[in-house]
């Protein structure tokens, strides 16, 4: 064993497993002679000998020996101070063949500053990815901050979603929209000539809780055998005014009204109904009003529903379906 400070060699360094005479000393050709080259023939370490007892491969690193070093990075890749970043900085494996990496650790982090390109024809985490076509991933992913895609996404098999969903923004879905298979749940899917149609026993909303936290609210919506509209409020006049629309909107025959007198004694009545002058309220107790008021009216633009008929699918209905949306199960 030599100790020295410091070895200068201008020529090539060789580390031979090979006796003297037995086998060659010295590179293969092509890299034999080159100056300033290292040729190990057999395992090397870089760094603590204390982390690898006994040779595991043919290059081992681990941290620094030297305690002033510990803190440093095991290995540290860069190009040079004026080259550029290339793809062929770091090399691994046979550019003809196959390559095989392991990563035994509990925690792995990669750290990126800039954006990370996959060019490769393949890119194997258990499963195939291609860095410019398809990305598929087995087993479990984590991403921490925000992620990007452009371009046609396709996922393919079970997908299982566990927690809370946030969406913040607006959502929009040009075309038509199927779910194709077997669903179980009071959500089905139908399809007709225009669009996807979402079904449910019952239609409503369910939203955040307004006043009450970690409660929701739902509500469902109001529903009739007629095709109906309505509009309320308060008035101290003798007269309800119509939407102008109504006149090519409802059936005045249709038409309905609920009173309410509010703050005192009103004998309130309906005088006239008329769709242009609104609708003209009296008041056998005396000439002040102050009351709520609520009108229903069916619509006219189409023909009148069928609340009943005979047949097990909407498409038995009577009628016109193509007047209606219709949510079923």
């Amino acid at each position: 064993m030599f100790e020295l400070d410091d070895l200068n060699l201008s020529g090539q360094f060789v580390v031979s497993a090979n006796p003297i005479g037995v086998g060659p000393p010295v590179p293969a050709t092509g890299i034999s002679g080159l100056p300033g080259s290292l040729h190990v023939s057999h395992a090397s370490l870089l760094g603590d000998p204390l982390s690898f007892p006994v040779p595991v491969a043919n290059v081992m690193i681990s941290g620094s020996s030297d305690v002033k070093y510990k803190v440093a990075p095991f290995m540290w890749i860069r190009s040079g101070p004026t080259s550029p970043p290339l793809p062929q900085n770091v090399v691994i494996g046979d550019p003809l063949g196959p390559v095989g990496v392991v990563a035994q650790t509990i925690l792995t982090n990669w750290i990126s500053i800039g954006p990370v390109n996959y060019v490769t024809p393949a890119f194997n985490i258990f499963g195939s990815t291609n860095g410019l076509g398809a990305f598929n991933w087995i087993g479990a992913k984590t991403k921490l901050g925000v992620s990007a895609e452009t371009g046609a996404k396709t996922d393919i098999g079970a997908q299982s979603q566990i927690g809370a969903e946030a969406r913040i923004g607006a959502k929009a879905t040009i075309g038509a929209k199927l779910i194709a298979g077997a669903y179980t749940g009071p959500t089905q899917i139908r399809l007709d000539t225009q669009d996807a149609i979402l079904a449910a026993t019952k239609k409503g909303f369910d939203i955040p809780h307004p006043t009450k936290q970690n409660h929701r609210l739902r509500y469902i919506c109001l529903e009739g055998p007629t095709a109906d509209v309505h509009i309320r409020g308060k008035s101290k006049s003798n007269t309800i005014e119509l939407p102008s629309y109504w006149t090519g909107l409802v059936d005045v025959e249709s038409i309905t009204v609920s009173l309410t007198p509010v703050g005192f004694y009103q004998e309130l009545f309906i005088e006239t109904i008329d769709l242009e002058k609104g609708i003209i309220i009296g008041n056998k107790s005396g000439d002040q009003f102050n009351y709520q008021y609520t009108v229903f009216a069916e619509r006219i633009d189409g023909e009148k529903n069928i609340p009943e008929y005979e047949g097990l699918t909407p498409d038995d209905y009577p009628g016109d379906n193509s007047d209606y949306r219709i949510n079923s199960n």
